[in-house]
């Protein structure tokens, strides 16, 4: 028998059609409007101005660095990057490199013991500092830029030392170098921030980029052998 109070207990029915179609209708609109290129990609370049092109360029010059190059005796410049790479090679298979040679700039390099800087704290190896500050404090004089008003107008020290070599080697160079230069700071602030920026620049080399080359430390002692 029919019961009167069932027609408001019954579920309504969900009709999902008109959001269907709402839905299909964004997908075609993005579908329609939506580039799936990659966006080209355009260089700035600035082109000359109307007229002729100027007859002589405008050459800038790098700027001027003293550099001291240290590598191991018995390498001499002009061989390809693979014959000195076997060259380390078999230097490094008997051990460190017992002899450097030191060049300024470019005059005739000159020898470094290692013998000479492992006598611990002797006066062996003070005299061997003291020659070596000598040499390297000579040199440094005869390329003073006369009439600077700092010793930051001076040129910048660089260092290039094999990496291949003790680091015994940079840091004796390094010491002589900053001796050389004590005697012209005693003028310099005691703010430590302003003494800074009054010195001399004196850095190493900046270091280079390590296993991606099957000659690598031939092509640095080629690169070290051509520093003037």
């Amino acid at each position: 028998m029919h019961d009167p109070d069932d027609s408001g207990k019954r579920e309504g029915r969900l009709d999902l059609v008109p959001m269907i179609d709402c839905i299909m209708l964004l997908l075609l609109f993005f579908i329609l409007t939506t580039s799936f290129r990659a966006p080209i990609k355009q260089i700035v370049v600035l082109l000359p101005a109307k007229g002729p092109a100027p007859s002589h360029p405008t050459i800038v010059e790098e700027p001027h660095i003293l550099r001291i190059a240290v590598y191991p005796d018995g390498v001499e410049p002009g061989d390809s990057a693979a014959a000195y790479q076997r060259r380390i090679d078999a230097l490094l298979k008997r051990g460190m490199v017992p002899t450097v040679r030191v060049r300024i700039g470019g005059a005739e390099p000159f020898l470094l013991l290692g013998a000479d800087l492992d006598h611990g704290d002797t006066p062996a190896l003070e005299a061997a500092l003291d020659g070596l500050a000598a040499r390297i404090g000579a040199a440094l004089k005869e390329r003073e830029v006369p009439g600077t008003a700092t010793r930051h107008d001076q040129v910048p020290v660089e260092i290039h030392c094999f990496s291949g070599l003790s680091w015994k080697y940079a840091l004796v160079v390094l010491d002589a170098v900053r001796s050389y230069e004590q005697d012209y700071e005693h003028d310099l602030p005691k703010d430590a921030e302003k003494a800074a920026r009054l010195r001399r620049e004196i850095a190493f080399a900046p270091p280079r980029l390590r296993n991606y080359r099957v000659n690598e430390r031939g092509e640095e002692l080629a690169e070290i052998l051509a520093v003037k």
